[in-house]
């Protein structure tokens, strides 16, 4: 029998979000990567049952399939999400994702990441 290969869609979806109010998202998952760059604020994340405690500058990496959600705990936060397909993760990388750690904070590059983000925001 002859298998078909379906071949995945590329998904690109970009969003900041600045909000003054506490806010919670109900537990989910997406058949798409999430990259979340918390430009200010706190906030705590829960991916795959466990908690992480996000501030200024974290990146956070949840890969597809995987159960997550967020409790604000700061009166005002300011985030942007980007979510893809798989086909945006080079392959190089795609190994490693089961395995790292979700949140990523490296003092080092935090001014390279924050530029990323804010040239996004200014195309």
């Amino acid at each position: 029998m002859e298998q078909i290969k379906q071949q995945e869609k590329k998904i690109f979806f970009y969003e900041e979000d600045i909000s003054s109010k506490i806010r919670r998202s109900e537990q989910h998952y997406h058949s798409v990567f999430e990259i979340y760059y918390m430009v200010s604020g706190e906030c705590k994340y829960f991916i795959d049952n466990k908690c992480y405690e996000v501030r200024k500058n974290d990146l956070v990496i949840i890969p597809d399939g995987i159960t997550h959600n967020v409790v604000y705990i700061s009166d005002s936060h300011s985030r942007t999400l980007v979510t893809c397909s798989k086909n945006y993760i080079p392959n190089s990388v795609l190994p490693y994702l089961p395995s790292i750690t979700y949140i990523y904070r490296n003092p080092m590059i935090t001014s390279e990441i924050s530029e990323i983000f804010e040239k996004k925001l200014q195309d």
